[in-house]
């Protein structure tokens, strides 16, 4: 095999807030040889990866739930819609609860427990209380 003329890499990087490593990655290669013929030649190959969730987009961020740190892409990364966390989630970590009156929300496992039980306590004392309080809603 004819050794290279020249070699072209164009590296993908993404870098971690939370540890402030950085992840490199080879995104694509050129390369341009001499053949047995005297001919210039010259190949390309383009490298793409899957984001953890399968998707081929773009890096949407990293994933905070537990040890996860797993990279999805932009339309599958999301944040925890708990009062008081904001954390970024994957679809893996993701728990969806819809209350009445209320849209959808995604939360993290701690919000998402914290969420139900609050909500479930609501439920119980309205129900012991109904016979005395009116509630409106």
């Amino acid at each position: 095999m004819p050794k290279p003329l020249e070699i072209n890499q164009i590296l993908n990087a993404t870098g971690d807030p939370a540890t402030g490593q950085k992840n490199v990655w080879q995104a694509q290669l050129s390369q341009k040889e001499l053949s047995d013929l005297g001919a210039l030649v010259q190949s390309q190959e383009n490298l793409s990866f899957p984001q953890h969730c399968g998707c081929f987009k773009p890096p949407g961020g990293l994933c905070h739930e537990g040890n996860c740190r797993r990279t999805s892409c932009v339309d599958c990364h999301g944040v925890c819609s708990g009062s008081d966390c904001q954390k970024p989630i994957c679809p893996e970590h993701s728990f969806y609860l819809e209350l009445p009156g209320r849209p959808k929300m995604r939360l993290c496992r701690s919000c998402y427990g914290k969420t139900l039980r609050r909500h479930r306590t609501f439920m119980v004392v309205k129900t012991v209380l109904s016979p005395f309080v009116r509630f409106e809603k």
